[in-house]
Order: structure tokens, then C-alpha cells, then sequence
């Protein structure tokens, strides 16, 4: 019988930071999920907030900090946690977003420009400063947000050649966005949607606060990120907070997936196909007895005595490695071929 693939625990040494400021944040991981720090906030230079920094992927799934006109490479080197690189001319980012086809798009102030080696080259006047951009098919991008309340209910989605296509206008403020141009996940004030073109707006998932952060796990699921936790919704809409006690942004790239805490750093955690599973289990709840096999079990009868402790202990840690054993039944199975010697 296959284990529940759950694991509970509370992140001390994970996603918590250290001495008179460290907190215990309540997380509910899948047991196949690998996560560590790839980026503490304390390596950031001077005294900057790590909430002033923003975060994206490149089109290879590597992690960046944008910081005024800082770029900050994470991971990409094994002999370098990090490293910085100036923005060409000087200019602050506000936003940034790579495209699929490797195109680094950034917002400065209200102007949309592609940066190059040496600059920033112009590329669209938007209708307001303190907007956002999200990558969304190979050609287009996602542009929402903005300085007033009325700009900020407002989607574009602007595709290659100049077109900038009004694609949706929220009742309240847009907080993230997350799509392929077709498919559009969006969150507005506490609540997840959906919007397929030619189609009204779908509800999917209430967070119950503010969702500032999406991301898109393919085939249907997203993550979302709220300023007190994470969380995951599956392509049925039902969905679970993974992470409590600290939010941020989620991204995802294949089975990798990025959490940026801006108070603490970038976590990075795979395979992202493991929360489905977890979904699956937290909803639905463990399989029946009798629709799994029976559990395979060890014979302590005499004619165990032909083979060697060694032989024995071999099998019995190869169970618990399959997960056909409890951790409990491991230790009282060791215990009686000791005591047999």
C-alpha cells in the first residue's frame, strides 16, 4: 500500500529567517517536494527592502531580482549564489517580464521598453505609470495595473506588431494575471477567475484576502500568492493554502517552481506536479483499504533462519524505501532480527 504523500510541518530552518526576527511559518508540502533557499534577502546590498524588489524568470526558467537599476542574477552560476549586473543607462525597473522568444520587456515609469546589452529601447507609451506585465503566448504579453483606481480595472493584452487589445474590464482592481493570451487567469481583489476569450468570466477560487501574485501550472492548476500565504488550485476549482504566515509571488517554470518572500529570499521547489497529488489527497482523502494491495509483509518464521541478518535487513529497509512499510513497523521488524542474532 502506497503512503499518503503529505507532509506536515512547521519550516524553521526552510522558509523562516534567523535570530530575534525568525518565525515559524505553518506548511503543508507534498512528501516528494525538494525545497531550499536559493536567495537569502540579507545578501541584498545596504539596507534595501526586499519588498522593493521585483521578481521574474527568464525563458530558461533562471531566477532574477529587479532592484531600481539592479538586476540580480540567482543561482546561475555554481560559483556564485548571485551576481549584479547595472541596468543600461541608468534607468529603474519598475517591472519586468521575459518573453518566450528571450525578449527582456521592462517598465520604466510609463514607458514599455526592450533592454539590450547597452540600453533600453522604446517600445510603447502606457496609458498610466505603475503598471505590471506578465508574459503570455510567444508573441503577446499581459499589461494591467496602474496609478489611479479606474486604470487599475483594466487587462490589455499587446501582441507583436503594435496591437494592444482591451481584453477585460474588472469590477474592482486587477491584483495578477497569469496566461497564455486565450486562457487568462486573473484575481481580483480576494477571488481567482478565469477568462477565455468569447467567453463571460468564470469564478475559481476564493483565497480569502488579497491575491497580488498567479502563476500557471500546466495543464490547468495555479499557484497564487497573497501577502500571508500560498497556495494551489487544481484544474477542478477546489484549492488549498500550502504555505501560512508569509506570502509573496509564485512562479513556475516545467517542475520547478519560485516563491519570493520579500522578507526572506527565494525558495526554490519541484516537482511541481506533486501538489496535484496533495490536492488529490487533502480533497478526496486517502484511497480505500480495499481498492490498494495488500501490503506486502515480512515472513519471521523459522525458515528465516537459512538467511542472514544482513539478507534480512536488506529486505526489510528495501520495503520501507517503497513506502510498503510504516517508519513504526521498520523499527519493530529491525528490532526482532537483532534480537534473533
Amino acid at each position: 500500500m502506497k503512503r499518503p504523500a503529505l507532509g506536515v510541518a512547521f519550516l524553521l530552518s526552510i522558509v523562516c529567517g534567523t535570530g530575534l526576527e525568525s518565525r515559524a511559518l505553518e506548511a503543508v508540502f507534498p512528501q516528494a517536494l525538494e525545497t531550499r533557499f536559493i536567495f537569502r534577502i540579507d545578501q541584498l546590498p545596504g539596507r534595501i527592502d526586499g519588498g522593493e524588489a521585483r521578481f521574474a524568470l527568464d525563458r530558461e526558467g533562471r531566477p532574477y531580482l529587479a532592484l531600481g537599476d539592479l538586476l540580480i542574477a540567482i543561482g546561475h552560476r555554481d560559483d556564485f549564489a548571485h551576481e549584479r549586473y547595472r541596468v543600461p543607462g541608468g534607468a529603474n525597473i519598475d517591472r519586468l517580464a521575459w518573453m518566450r522568444d528571450g525578449a527582456l520587456l521592462v517598465i520604466s515609469g510609463s514607458q514599455l521598453g526592450v533592454m539590450t546589452g547597452e540600453r533600453i529601447n522604446p517600445m510603447l507609451a502606457l496609458p498610466s505609470a505603475s503598471m505590471r506585465i506578465e508574459p503570455a503566448s510567444g508573441d503577446a504579453f499581459y499589461l494591467y495595473g496602474g496609478d489611479t483606481p479606474d486604470q487599475r480595472r483594466s487587462l490589455y493584452l499587446y501582441r507583436k506588431g503594435g496591437q494592444l487589445l482591451h481584453l477585460f474590464r474588472a469590477p474592482a482592481a486587477i491584483g495578477a494575471v497569469a496566461g497564455d493570451g486565450d486562457v487568462t487567469f486573473l484575481a481580483i481583489e480576494e477571488s481567482i477567475y478565469i477568462l477565455v476569450l468569447g467567453e463571460p468570466l468564470r469564478f475559481v477560487y476564493e483565497a480569502g484576502e488579497a491575491v497580488s501574485g498567479l502563476a500557471v501550472a500546466p495543464p490547468w492548476g495555479v499557484f497564487f500568492g497573497t501577502a500571508q500565504s500560498f497556495g494551489y488550485v487544481t484544474e477542478s476549482a477546489t484549492g488549498y493554502a500550502f504555505i501560512r504566515g508569509q506570502g509573496g509571488e509564485p512562479r513556475v517554470h516545467d517542475e520547478d517552481l519560485y516563491l519570493f518572500l520579500p522578507d526572506e529570499g527565494v525558495v526554490k521547489a519541484s516537482p511541481v506536479s506533486s501538489f496535484e497529488d496533495l490536492a488529490r489527497l487533502l480533497i478526496e482523502g486517502p484511497p480505500e483499504e480495499t481498492e490498494t494491495p495488500a501490503p506486502l509483509e515480512l515472513d519471521f518464521a523459522p525458515t528465516d533462519e537459512g538467511r542472514s541478518a544482513r539478507e534480512r535487513l536488506t529486505e526489510l529497509e528495501a520495503l520501507l524505501e517503497q513506502e510498503l512499510i510504516t517508519p513504526e513497523e521498520f523499527a519493530e521488524k529491525r528490532q526482532q532480527i537483532l534480537d534473533d542474532l
